[in-house]
């Protein structure tokens, strides 16, 4: 692991395997022996890593349809290397659109990124498979077929500096996907290692305390934290009221209807002094006025509190980031997803990807004094505890 947090690709089984061996038991369905003796961790571990692929390769067929429809590709052939602003400026497109393309282009491997001068540039083999149609290898046509189930049409808008796609252009079941995919975290490690990494914290709420997640989805990280803390005060706010009416459905099933509390609001204005913690999972990146919410939360937390942020482990640079599985899924789920739609909104719009020197940065804009990246190995996950004093 690097100083700052970072995990390499080749690090990614091994972390990942010590961690979901610690977290769970083999369910009895993962059994590769009429014993019923368990599969081998490594292969789940192989499995759950080609579905990563997989679904990163999917958004990035998608990307690659938007490079075609745009004539970006074939801009870059003409340029050579060039920045992003140079070629923003050159096919008239929208910067950040194409900054992160570009990033995920490169992460891919698709495109080269040459740090020393922070140009990118088309391979001239790669030229001849997605620019020249009348090459056997063009394959442009080939994504095209295939591209029409996100809402491309509405993030080429975006490109072409129109408005991007918002929250109504997505079907219902995106907002479920985003839940499902962020319940492993919560369920598996968000009390039993996330919280513990906090000792002070741990015993607050132990001892009868008051927690809130702002950006709560359908409130599995809530009822997580109910669950593992009887004697705390668990609330839920997200602005998107379909995930509160889920939440609080799921509340009362599981038992907890009396001690969690659900409501649609912003968390632009919290009561003073109220929670011990709070938490931000996944949410930080999509806030339109991060450091506005993040004010509103020092101002909410008891002394002594804190505000526990999560968001992706990814690399700080693109350099870093290619051949990097999970950065690659990032900054393709950010394209057509959470840096486009915060865009749209007006936002600052710093993607799934977003950094830990970011995240640093607007906690100090905040005037949080004490922000410190937590001393927790997740491939998934970086996480940051911040204090007002």
């Amino acid at each position: 692991m690097s100083s700052d947090g970072e995990i390499p690709r080749k690090e990614f089984l091994r972390v990942a395997a010590g961690l979901i061996g610690a977290a769970l038991a083999q369910p009895s369905w993962a059994s590769d022996s009429p014993s019923g003796q368990p599969a081998a961790q490594g292969a789940a571990d192989k499995f759950a890593e080609r579905i990563l692929s997989d679904t990163a390769t999917a958004m990035l067929s998608f990307g690659v349809y938007i490079g075609d429809r745009l004539g970006i590709y074939h801009a870059m052939a003409e340029a050579g290397p060039a920045t992003v602003s140079e070629l923003a400026a050159r096919i008239h497109l929208n910067e950040r659109y194409l900054r992160e393309w570009l990033a995920l282009m490169a992460t891919a491997g698709y495109v080269r990124f040459e740090a020393a001068t922070s140009r990118y540039r088309l391979p001239r083999e790669h030229a001849t498979v997605l620019c020249d149609e009348n090459s056997p290898l063009f394959m442009g046509g080939f994504i095209e077929l295939m591209a029409c189930i996100f809402p491309t049409n509405k993030v080429i808008e975006g490109f072409r500096g129109g408005k991007g796609p918002v929250p109504e252009d997505y079907p219902p079941e995106h907002w479920e996907g985003i839940e499902r995919s962020t319940a492993p975290s919560y369920r598996n490690f968000l009390t039993q290692v996330y919280i513990p990494a906090m000792p002070d914290i741990a015993v607050r709420l132990r001892a009868g305390g008051a927690a809130l997640d702002v950006g709560c989805g359908g409130g599995i990280a809530s009822m997580a934290i109910a669950k593992a803390y009887p004697k705390t005060e668990v609330f839920g706010l997200d602005v998107f009221a379909p995930s509160i009416e889920r939440a609080r459905k799921s509340a009362v099933s599981a038992g907890l209807g009396d001690r969690l509390r659900f409501d649609t609001y912003d968390g632009v204005t919290l009561p003073a002094e109220r929670f011990d913690l709070v938490t931000l999972g996944y949410t930080v990146h999509h806030l339109a006025d991060p450091v506005k919410v993040l004010v509103s939360i020092g101002k909410a937390l008891k002394k002594g509190g804190s505000l526990l942020i999560i968001e992706a482990n990814v690399p700080e640079t693109i350099e870093a980031s290619i051949g990097h599985t999970y950065a690659n899924w990032n900054y393709g789920v950010s394209l057509f997803y959470c840096m486009s739609e915060v865009l749209t909104e007006g936002g600052p719009a710093y993607g799934a990807a977003i950094k830990g020197s970011e995240i640093k940065m607007l906690g100090e804009k905040a005037g949080f004094k004490k922000i410190r990246r937590l001393p927790v190995e997740n491939p998934f996950d970086a996480l940051y505890e911040f204090k007002t004093g």
